[in-house]
């Protein structure tokens, strides 16, 4: 018993866990300047594996796709950022970060690219979250208040 006790311990202790805070000053650099985006995708990249740190690089992807002036590039990565945005949102479906993420890349998508499919859902389950709990608080409560998502009586009930 003290073995396989031993053994876990060896395997836990060398398991890589994103490092979220940096990933998630990354995130916030990059949304003001599109020189940081590289940034934000070399951090996530590496533990993709980690349905957040998933959720990071595609918006890493997205954001790439707002800033290029291609439109078969903003196509190919709008499509990569939600095809790895829905595959967070599945191996974590009650995790209100990876949520906003999706629902924000999802606002900012035009309607033709059928990217919305998923965004009650997702504010649903982000609207169950306490939002001054996260530490990129200050840009979901700069979401919610600039996008036309929230009605006034959902800003008022926000946590």
């Amino acid at each position: 018993m003290a073995t396989s006790a031993v053994i876990f311990l060896f395997f836990a202790s060398t398991t890589t866990l994103p490092p979220t805070a940096s990933i998630q000053q990354a995130y916030r650099e990059a949304l003001k300047t599109e020189n940081q985006i590289n940034k934000l995708i070399l951090l996530s990249k590496p533990h993709v594996s980690n349905p957040l740190a998933k959720a990071y690089l595609a918006t890493g992807y997205a954001l790439e796709a707002r800033a290029s002036w291609s439109p078969a590039t903003k196509m190919s990565k709008a499509q990569e950022a939600y095809s790895l945005l829905n595959q967070a949102v599945k191996a974590e479906p009650n995790n209100e970060e990876i949520r906003f993420l999706r629902l924000s890349f999802s606002h900012g998508t035009p309607d033709f690219l059928n990217m919305k499919s998923y965004m009650a859902d997702d504010k649903k389950i982000f609207l169950q979250g306490e939002i001054k709990k996260h530490p990129i608080s200050d840009i979901m409560w700069s979401f919610i208040n600039h996008s036309n998502l929230f009605s006034a009586a959902e800003k008022a009930t926000i946590k």
